[in-house]
């Protein structure tokens, strides 16, 4: 199956080739190596799909009911102040 997931810290989006028994975390990290780098800390982004938290990471795409092409979103757990 195909995502399209945005990392909103870069605004940049990241086409990613992967199975429905892939974990939610594990395609995030790999969204955040493609645009942050390796040492961006997972730990301080959450995952949204169609404009829910997934608060279980540990789930499979398909038992989020993630479909082909569906798009999710990765973002900062806490928001960073403007200045």
């Amino acid at each position: 199956m195909k995502l399209r997931i945005t990392v909103t810290d870069m605004w940049d989006t990241v086409d990613l080739e992967v199975s429905g028994d892939s974990i939610c975390r594990d395609v995030k990290v790999e969204a955040l190596t493609r645009t942050v780098g390796a040492h961006a800390a997972a730990d301080e982004y959450v995952v949204k799909f169609r404009g829910a938290t997934i608060f279980n990471e540990g789930a499979t795409l398909a038992s989020l009911k993630v479909p082909d092409g569906g798009s999710l979103i990765v973002l900062r757990d806490r928001r960073r102040p403007v200045r």
